[in-house]
């Protein structure tokens, strides 16, 4: 039975009731619906105009860019992107502009998404892809770093940065006038949301990060809930359907990865039925979601200021199961890995050391409180390291990891520069020891979905090669000789046993 007016505002007092029952500082919403379009900014300081980082839901406007180009004769959709940059792949593999959307390739799922956490800028990041190692054949697998090269296609093919071609022939076209993708523009806005984590029952505001702009077009569009109407109807083809061709639009709704739910580029296709198109976006502090139903004109968006919670997509959730009227339909898929406590067969004091990574570079872990820390990239991100018992039933458990539960293993929980009461936790992210056969600790294991979803084998420095400091290495390419033996050594750290 469709929803009338009445379903439409009733849904919108149970937002609000349910944003008191969890004190959510601030959430808008947009519907789009035959029986009324309605717009709401609830909470305090904020209004309909009010900006929102909205993470990932930036895929969607990269692909638009992309899909402008290919309507000008710029691009192909099947182009190798290696026809406009140059850029080093594991095994010199090649990616087209339709698989670099759709996230088809090799590499393992997530690969470095939250490295710039640690101060690598993209640039950096894009060459660190190389020492990835990556699987044997291309599928879906949801990228960050990857997807960001769409912004040096642009670049190259129009003479403009990739914020700059957004804003002339998406944002303006489309009157998002208060969207951005520009940090700058950002910060210097009054009218932004302050960012909230909720951690243990306890909502903190917490500081500005910067991540969600340096990854660039995966994540770096900040918005309204006015623009993000105006976002809607533009995929809904109820405004500005000129903007790019049909068939153009049609290609970037529809999947083209054997995944579940399948993915197109820059929207999920989220339901059995296949008629909703929607995305999450999380950055610390906001999570946001949008979904559409093209076949019905109808649309919601909603955007919150607290991590931690998911309000913004049960909200979402909530909204679709009503209207399809079924419970196969989900915008995330969030898993939470509990594993028990334990207590390490050495002294903590034991693992103690400086570790070495050519992705990561310096990894140091120290004795502090009772308990070890970890210290990881230029600007030593930080995180407490809490012993536990790897268990086999994890879903995500590979033979691989699985050996990971033959020595001493910690959870990592991230500190995030965060206040105290506001720590972000990764809870797949999981750091084990290996000894020699002297019985010293000269291994470090890395398993952290947020940055490879391979094992990450990290050497300790003093025992790996004089040469490899954790602070130098990448200065020794000024001298050849000593750079190829580091590599070499860094090799031979990296094989099985």
């Amino acid at each position: 039975m469709p929803l009338t007016r009445h379903d439409l505002h009733t849904f919108c007092d149970h937002a609000k009731k349910i944003q008191k029952e969890r004190t959510i500082p601030n959430f808008v919403l947009s519907i789009i619906h035959p029986a009324e379009n309605i717009i709401s900014a609830n909470g305090s300081l904020i209004d309909e105009k009010t900006l929102f980082p909205v993470g990932s839901i930036s895929k969607g406007f990269a692909a638009t860019v992309a899909a402008h180009l290919v309507d000008k004769g710029l691009i192909d959709w099947n182009d190798s992107i290696k026809k406009f940059i140059d850029i080093k792949m594991p095994n010199d593999i090649d990616l087209s502009v339709r698989q670099l959307l759709s996230h088809i390739n090799p590499f393992p799922e997530h690969t470095l998404t939250e490295a710039s956490e640690f101060g690598f800028s993209r640039k950096e990041l894009i060459e660190k892809l190389q020492y990835i190692a990556i699987n044997n054949e291309f599928k879906f697998s949801y990228q960050n770093i990857l997807f960001s090269l769409i912004a040096d296609i642009v670049q190259k093919v129009s003479g403009k940065t990739y914020q700059d071609y957004l804003s002339q022939h998406i944002l303006i076209p489309l009157e998002m006038v208060t969207t951005t993708s520009v940090e700058k523009d950002y910060l210097d806005n009054n009218n932004k949301a302050s960012p909230y984590i909720k951690h243990d029952n306890i909502i903190s505001k917490i500081p500005y990060s910067s991540f969600w702009h340096t990854m660039g077009p995966p994540s770096c569009i900040a918005t309204s809930i006015t623009d993000l109407t105006r976002w809607m109807k533009f995929n809904l083809q109820i405004e500005h359907n000129t903007l790019i061709s049909k068939k153009s639009l049609d290609a970037i709704h529809t999947p083209l990865a054997h995944s579940t739910p399948p993915y197109a580029m820059g929207w999920w296709k989220a339901d059995e039925q296949g008629l909703v198109l929607s995305h999450t976006g999380s950055v610390t502090g906001f999570d946001n979601a949008i979904a559409i139903i093209p076949s019905c004109k109808i649309g919601i968006a909603v955007c919150s200021n607290l991590s931690g919670d998911r309000f913004a997509y049960d909200m979402l959730n909530e909204f679709i199961r009503r209207f399809l009227n079924e419970k196969t339909f989900s915008c995330t898929n969030v898993l939470q890995l509990k594993m028990p406590l334990s207590q390490p067969k050495f002294p903590l004091r034991k693992f103690i050391g400086d570790f070495y990574h050519p992705i990561l570079e310096s990894i140091k872990i120290t004795y502090k409180n009772n308990s070890l820390h970890l210290e990881i990239g230029k600007n030593k991100t930080l995180a407490t390291l809490t012993p536990i018992t790897l268990l086999p039933t994890h879903s995500k458990i590979t033979p691989q990891l699985f050996q990971l539960s033959q020595h001493a293993c910690f959870q990592i929980n991230w500190q995030s520069g965060m206040e105290a009461a506001g720590k972000v936790y990764y809870d797949n992210d999981i750091v084990s020891f290996s000894e020699n056969k002297d019985g010293v600790i000269d291994t470090l294991l890395l398993f952290a979905e947020s940055i490879n979803t391979s094992l990450l084998v990290c050497k300790r420095v003093d025992i790996l090669n004089t040469l490899i400091q954790t602070n130098s290495f990448f200065n020794l390419k000024n001298n050849p000789s000593e750079s190829s033996h580091a590599n070499n050594q860094i090799a031979l750290s990296q094989k099985p046993g």
